[in-house]
């Protein structure tokens, strides 16, 4: 799949999400070893969230560059994708607002990004009280 997604030129953001997970996986797998594999994991990721930025495509992004030893102190990249992520969630509401078991892993997800503590035991509450999906 990867040879055939990588040499098309248009392809929907969910695929380029897809073929990123995929190299996010093989680098995890290779326990964090597999740079390469991390390395194209991060540009799929980016690709996904320049065509269509969505909090899933987001946080893989950033995460895969904090893995290549991106801060966010430094990094224009990281903090470009920061903002974006933040302006994501604001559209979605507070936490209190929030009901999507996806939404509030999301919101979960950017706070240990963001290293806001208070924000992560909060969300972890709340998702730990939302029925999670089958």
């Amino acid at each position: 799949m990867l040879p055939l997604v990588e040499g098309e030129e248009q392809v929907a953001s969910d695929i380029y999400c897809m073929v990123g997970r995929i190299y996010k996986d093989m680098f995890l797998e290779s326990h964090f070893m597999d740079t390469q594999s991390r390395d194209r994991g991060i540009l799929w990721f980016k690709k996904g969230f320049e065509s269509e930025p969505t909090l899933h495509s987001g946080i893989n992004y950033a995460v895969l560059l904090l893995a290549a030893e991106h801060q966010f102190d430094t990094s224009f990249e990281l903090r470009k994708v920061g903002v974006k992520l933040s302006s994501l969630l604001g559209k979605k509401g507070s936490l209190d607002k929030l009901q999507s078991y996806w939404d509030v892993g999301f919101f979960l997800g950017a706070s240990i990004l963001a290293c806001d503590n208070t924000r992560v035991i909060q969300a972890s509450e709340k998702l730990f009280k939302l029925k999670a999906p089958i």
